[in-house]
């Protein structure tokens, strides 16, 4: 049998909650899931997006026209930064 530390657990547990939250906003349209780059770097940390846009785990959407919005979505980001979470706790 596999035992899990007890930090890792905690560290568990506040992302399912912090992704229970951020699910019910969304829901009730308080927590908007499209965001510019801009906004994006800012709340994940450029390194971060560029990371996970490179190892193909995210994808971005670029506007039509020189100058466009390039746009993330906030749910692919925070998905893809909990399963890599997930997967260094559990290796």
């Amino acid at each position: 049998m596999c035992t899990v530390p007890r930090n890792a657990l905690i560290d568990l547990v506040n992302i399912a909650v912090k992704f229970a939250v951020d699910s019910t906003l969304r829901e009730q349209s308080l927590l908007k899931d499209k965001i510019s780059q801009t906004e994006a770097y800012r709340i994940f940390g450029g390194g971060r997006v560029q990371s996970l846009l490179n190892q193909g785990k995210i994808q971005r959407i670029v506007g039509k026209g020189n100058g466009s919005k390039i746009i993330y979505f906030r749910s692919q980001i925070e998905t893809a930064l909990k399963l890599d979470g997930i997967n260094l706790l559990t290796n």
